[in-house]
């Protein structure tokens, strides 16, 4: 008689529970791979009588897919007396395969069975079907799933409708504005036959004024377009950064009487760049200055090289600030951190210079100062192919001659 036959259930050490257990227990001769005790439980669950159970290699429990590694771990475990499961001291998922070639998801745990009755090595295996509750489980989690999809579907119409306020508010304000001022140029056109040359003058740079404003503003709306869609294409090259940003100050410090602004430049400082898109971030950031801002004041702006990978320029307001609370979510798209205030927009500018920066391969990063207002940080690659090293932007800043904008 052989080892296999000899071994009985009290040498398994389950006696009658074996037959009344809810979970499938199955003994396995890792010698020669064959079942050699299979209770009522493991027929229900894989469909095999113990009379067919019991002629039966372990491995035809086992998908095609894993039997290779089953049967290297059965002959591990007779070779060694180790295994990678056995005494695992906790139950793992498996897939397993019925009579009827349906996989089921199990929980199996596995014990080796030394017995002087019965020398050779044995494998018990205690199998819980958990198919049931893996179900219910992916079931839980595709609700979960659709309540969260739900959700950002209505945060998204809440989005969208707060965007079509907000931009209709602030498109209507400067078309208000222009069809005013040209109502009131025709008026006195057509009272008169003739215009004031001073007053007319004063009243189209007013004009002139607010279609800049609302040129500016389809300029967002459309950039946001191409971002969200992907379309936002870079024409990169080799730029001299210092005189793009002194360009940019210069026509930032014409919309303002209030404020002087300043660069601290060597020159030259390259980036590979999209000197448009480039010149639009600064805008941004330098318009927000400004209108966060509103006592005026000095708005200083630096350029530097940062190290051989990496080009910086900083643009440091002394105006509100942000408030803490509000400064984790200052690069959303339609995050308004003064939404309360009148100087608040469309909450797309920080927005979009940060894509377009991270478009670039660089960074935007925001400090605040103790002494209150904004430092932002743009970080921009020096060459194609250049990588930003983990450069801090309150590395010193190198002491040049001090530029002042209204130079000429």
């Amino acid at each position: 008689m052989s080892a296999s036959a000899r071994l009985t259930l009290q040498d398994v050490g389950l006696g009658q529970l074996f037959w009344s257990i809810r979970d499938a227990v199955v003994v396995a001769d890792a010698g020669t791979g064959r079942i050699v005790l299979w209770n009522p439980a493991a027929e229900a669950l894989f469909g095999y009588s113990q009379m067919e159970a019991l002629a039966l290699p372990l491995d035809h429990l086992v998908p095609d897919r894993l039997k290779a590694a089953h049967r290297a771990g059965l002959a591990s475990y007779h070779a060694t007396g180790q295994g990678a499961l056995i005494n695992a001291h906790m139950p793992v998922e498996v897939p397993a395969l019925r009579k009827t070639g349906e996989e089921v998801v199990v929980e199996l745990m596995l014990t080796p069975i030394e017995h002087a009755a019965a020398p050779g090595h044995f494998v018990l295996a205690i199998i819980r079907d958990v198919s049931a509750r893996k179900r219910a489980e992916h079931e839980r989690a595709q609700l979960v799933e659709e309540y969260a999809a739900r959700l950002a579907a209505e945060e998204a119409v809440r989005t969208r409708d707060a965007f079509i306020l907000a931009a209709s508010h602030e498109l209507r304000t400067p078309l208000t504005s222009l069809k005013g001022f040209i109502q009131m140029l025709l008026y006195l056109l057509e009272r008169e036959g003739a215009l004031d040359p001073v007053r007319s003058l004063k009243t189209l740079r007013t004009i002139d004024r607010q279609a800049d404003k609302l040129a500016d503003l389809i300029t967002q709306l459309l950039t946001v377009s191409r971002v969200q869609t992907g379309k936002l294409l870079l024409d990169r090259a080799r730029i001299d950064l210092a005189p793009l940003v002194r360009d940019t100050i210069l026509a930032a410090q014409i919309r303002t009487d209030h404020h002087t602004l300043t660069l601290d430049a060597p020159l030259p400082v390259f980036a590979w760049s999209d000197a448009l898109r480039v010149e639009q971030v600064l805008t941004n950031l330098l318009d927000n200055a400004i209108k966060f801002s509103p006592r005026g004041g000095a708005i200083d702006v630096a350029v530097w090289q940062a190290s051989p990978e990496m080009a910086q320029v900083a643009v440091r307001d002394h105006g509100l600030g942000i408030p803490p609370e509000q400064r984790a979510h200052i690069f959303e798209r339609f995050y308004q951190a003064h939404a309360q205030s009148h100087l608040s927009g469309l909450g797309l500018g920080l927005f979009i210079s940060h894509e377009i920066v991270t478009l670039h391969g660089g960074r935007l990063s925001v400090e605040f100062p103790s002494d209150g207002g904004t430092r932002f940080v743009v970080s921009l690659p020096t060459s194609e192919g250049a990588s930003l090293t983990a450069v801090s932007s309150e590395e010193k800043i190198p002491r040049t001659e001090t530029t002042s904008t209204e130079d000429p």
